[in-house]
């Protein structure tokens, strides 16, 4: 049997067709646009800032199939012992950004993004127990630090 019969048969081939043939099959697309359905098919977590419009979702190329959930909002948390830096608005402070992030049905992470001269730098990505044993460590130490422990 030649390859072109065993196209012809199976319904396989080059060109046009074969997207048709492919989603026949059950395979995924493997090019996806801004705008249109997000592949990730699977429901947002409750804390996801899309969660009410999954659709929504933006395709990241580091992970095309999956949606990136985060919440509506991040927080930022000024570094009194850097400087700042003058824009058009008066100063701008040193800052940590503390983003909640989950890539589709991954554990959750928590970054620490700084902000220091409008540049960013990723300090730490952390699991969530990371994530409290270092809130329970910092703040044992400020509380130390503050004679509240003797």
């Amino acid at each position: 049997m030649t390859e072109s019969s065993t196209n012809e048969q199976t319904g396989a081939g080059e060109g046009a067709g074969q997207p048709e043939f492919e989603k026949k099959l059950g395979l995924r697309p493997i090019e996806y646009r801004s705008g249109e359905q997000h592949p990730e098919q699977r429901p947002c977590p409750s804390w996801c800032g899309l969660a009410h419009d999954p659709a929504r979702h933006g395709i990241d190329p580091r992970h095309p199939l999956s949606a990136l959930h985060t919440p509506t909002w991040d927080l930022e948390v000024a570094l009194s012992a850097y400087r700042g830096t003058l824009c058009a608005e008066g100063v701008l402070a040193a800052s940590v950004e503390v983003s909640l992030e989950q890539v589709g049905q991954r554990a959750p992470r928590i970054r620490l993004i700084r902000y220091l001269n409008k540049e960013s730098t990723v300090i730490l990505t952390l699991g969530l127990t990371d994530a409290e044993e270092l809130a329970l460590a910092l703040t044992y130490q400020v509380q130390l630090a503050e004679g509240r422990l003797l």
